[in-house]
């Protein structure tokens, strides 16, 4: 759009230092490990304590994951309790450690 006459422009520019926001989120899971054949899938389930108060994302990580692949994200999302699943698929044999790590 142009310039209208006699307008007057304003420029915002934050000065503040980057804040960080302090929100609680507590689950639990449904399994600590799982075994499966070469070739087959397991899962196991992400439960929410309580229901997270904004959108919470989880990373879900495979130590080997050409061994055992993982879902690799989770959402839950804000005001609700719903439960999320970890689908693995056993590709190798072998071990991997599945780590869940919060985002943000």
């Amino acid at each position: 759009a142009s310039a209208q006459p006699n307008a007057a422009r304003a420029f915002f520019k934050y000065l503040g230092a980057p804040v960080q926001y302090y929100v609680p989120f507590r689950f639990s899971v449904s399994a600590t490990s799982v075994t499966s054949v070469v070739g087959a899938s397991s899962s196991f389930v992400v439960v929410p304590a309580t229901a997270p108060t904004v959108d919470a994302v989880v990373q879900v990580r495979s130590s080997r994951p050409e061994s055992a692949a993982v879902t690799q994200r989770l959402l839950f999302r804000a005001g609700l309790e719903g439960a999320q699943t970890v689908v693995i698929a056993h590709l190798q044999v072998g071990e991997a450690v599945v780590a869940l790590e919060p985002e943000g």
